[in-house]
């Protein structure tokens, strides 16, 4: 029941889309994608297939020059839109 984050910086104005993860990683897995809204602001999610980690549920978001990347097991999915659900920019 893992909940897995990284926040990079990220020069690039949103939102970010499929084709733009796909130019950093061009191997990445992505289906079932869907533009979205993580509070308020545009994101992305898609089901993934990650080597070490296995089929992921991901979101991805550009916010303040930073990207966030949120991820979990696809089994998981339902956890993890519960918990951005609760998301507040400040």
């Amino acid at each position: 029941k893992n909940i897995v984050y990284f926040i990079l910086p990220f020069n690039e104005s949103g939102p970010i889309t499929v084709e733009r993860i796909l130019k950093d990683l061009p191997n990445m897995t992505i289906s079932h994608s869907a533009t979205t809204t993580l509070s308020g602001i545009p994101s992305i999610t898609f089901f993934g297939d990650i080597v070490g980690l296995g089929d992921t549920f991901e979101t991805w978001v550009i916010y303040k020059n930073k990207l966030y990347q949120i991820m979990t097991s696809q089994s998981q999915e339902k956890l993890l839109l519960e918990v951005l659900n609760t998301w507040k920019w400040e």
